[in-house]
């Protein structure tokens, strides 16, 4: 694997710090704290994007699938918080 450079690297520990100690804080279980994944995780993902951390174009091309696969995986979430119990089909867990 090839090295990313260091103010990604810094970058990269402080989107990990937010997402998992930060987040835990913030209204756990509630909407805000889903909302506040998604901004998160959309943010890094276009910041890899732009800035392309790794020498290697298929390092870069799997870090930035796995930030879309996140922000997939919480936009579902989301859609499960807010589904409302007016619409048919639609059931709550």
């Amino acid at each position: 694997m090839a090295v990313p450079s260091r103010r990604y690297e810094v970058w990269d520990f402080v989107r990990k710090l937010l997402c998992t100690a930060v987040i835990a804080l913030v209204s756990p279980g509630s909407i805000v704290q889903v909302i506040l994944g998604l901004f998160l995780s959309l943010g890094a993902l276009v910041v890899c994007l732009h800035y392309h951390p790794y020498v290697r174009l298929s390092d870069t091309l799997l870090a930035n699938a796995c930030l879309a696969q996140l922000f997939i995986s919480l936009f579902g979430g989301f859609l499960l918080k807010v589904c409302p119990s007016t619409v048919p089909g639609c059931r709550r867990g």
